[in-house]
């Protein structure tokens, strides 16, 4: 166990376990080390967190800097110690609880190293130190660096691996205080098991937030992310079942938080979303069965979902089942968007859905149910849009639609059913617009139109 670090402006470099003790991944990996900690059986785990002050020597003055480390146990523990690394003439110290112990030297860092050295290597983005880092514990807390390949909790930047290939069940549990800035983003998260065995991240204890560019739940084997609270925020892509071996499976609830960029449920494999409450914002495309041989399927009974576009099976098979909660479209909502795509929406209950215009339809064959619930499209509802689209809607129950303009049939085959809830048109309803156009509308029971 590291007790004191000490950086001098003169020295040789120095050595840690046959390695170059330089940059800040050292100084994470000493501290990481030395504050290492069994968790107290229902309490939380130790925290980590980027915090000590830095304080410089005359000439240069005395200034403080970004926090950079503290590692603290709550009180709970009995232990009420924390650690803070000073740097006073380039010297780090380590406090514990009130006691100060000013221990020797631990190693020196660099051949006549300048203040303005030492600044650069303590604000120098983690990310610039970016490895692959792998799961090789069983079920365990993600912030323990004994349960990584590399040794220590992954970084900003690193290219992180929850992967295995046996027979064992391993459950990641996430806790991470030490990197919880919008800024320290993982290159990429990947969750994948290709034994008989699973592996899931579950993030429902702790109200962390984790950062990606991009995340693969299910790449060539099985993946499943659990998310009750806190946030997950991908930049670019959430991919559920990337390849065709590949299945993923999200489960979202209670207060949590995810936002992408854009997400692909069934990729080229299969992919399911669950969702009974929390949110789910993209700034693009929500995307399921995304190629042909793509089987993506979201379930919303609660909680909030938006998006840009959604397309229900782009040119595999989607399918979306709203029972509850809310579903917001900022653009177009389509049903079978090529001629391979087949997409279906199911609307019941107590769920909304509200889009900008709905094709149901529009290459390939889309269907929409609804026998509960509101559906309120601000401009046009067309059901098969072009020469090979084919599109249907059934309403019935207690279902409400509203639209601005109604096309079934634009270019290819629309059918319309009604035998309950009520339909409201503002301005037009059209019957097979062109030559090629085919619709058809049904009207009996207690439907309203």
């Amino acid at each position: 166990m590291i007790s004191d670090i000490c950086i001098a402006d003169k020295g040789k470099p120095a050595q840690r376990q046959g390695r170059k003790a330089t940059g800040p991944r050292f100084l994470r990996d000493a501290i990481s080390n030395a504050t290492k900690g069994p968790k107290t059986a229902g309490l939380p785990p130790p925290k980590v967190l980027l915090c000590a002050p830095v304080c410089l020597p005359q000439p240069t003055g005395n200034f403080v800097l970004p926090v950079f480390f503290q590692h603290e146990y709550l009180k709970k523990t009995g232990c009420m110690g924390s650690w803070q690394m000073h740097v006073t003439g380039f010297r780090i110290t380590r406090h514990q609880g009130h006691e100060m112990k000013n221990q020797p030297r631990y190693q020196q860092l660099g051949q006549g190293l300048t203040t303005a050295l030492i600044l650069a290597m303590i604000t120098m983005p983690l990310s610039t130190q970016a490895a692959t880092v792998t799961w090789i514990g069983g079920s365990s807390w993600w912030d323990y660096g004994t349960n990584w390949s590399n040794g220590v909790q992954p970084a900003p930047g690193d290219i992180v691996n929850l992967t295995q290939s046996d027979t064992i069940n391993r459950i990641v549990s996430y806790y991470n205080t030490l990197y919880a800035a919008p800024t320290d983003i993982l290159s990429s998260l990947t969750i994948n098991a290709t034994g008989t065995g699973t592996m899931t991240l579950e993030q429902t204890s702790y109200a962390h937030s984790l950062y990606a560019d991009s995340e693969t739940i299910g790449s060539t084997g099985t993946g499943v992310y659990l998310q009750s609270v806190g946030t997950n925020t991908v930049t670019n892509v959430l991919y559920l079942g990337r390849y065709s071996t590949g299945s993923g499976n999200y489960n979202l609830s209670g207060t949590g938080t995810l936002s992408a960029g854009s997400e692909s449920i069934g990729f080229l494999g299969t992919g399911a979303f669950t969702q009974t409450g929390g949110s789910n914002t993209m700034t693009s495309n929500l995307v399921l069965g995304s190629d042909s041989t793509g089987n993506g399927s979201y379930d919303l009974s609660g909680g909030t979902l938006s998006a840009g576009y959604e397309y229900i099976g782009y040119s595999g098979a989607g399918t979306l089942t709203q029972s509850g909660g809310s579903n917001a479209v900022t653009n177009t909502l389509y049903l079978g968007y090529i001629p391979t795509g087949s997409g279906n929406y199911n609307l019941s209950g107590a769920g909304t859905l509200s889009a900008n215009s709905e094709t149901i339809g529009m290459y390939g064959t889309g269907a929409f149910t609804q026998s509960g619930g509101s559906n309120t499209v601000t401009n046009t509802l067309i059901l098969g849009a072009n020469s090979t689209g084919s599109g249907s809607y059934n309403l019935s129950g207690t279902g409400t639609l509203s639209a601005d303009n109604e096309t079934i049939g634009n270019s290819g085959t629309g059918t319309f059913t009604q035998s309950g809830g009520s339909n409201t048109v503002t301005n037009t309803l059209n019957l097979g617009i062109t030559s090629t156009g085919s619709g058809s509308y049904d009207l009996s029971g207690t439907g309203t139109l």
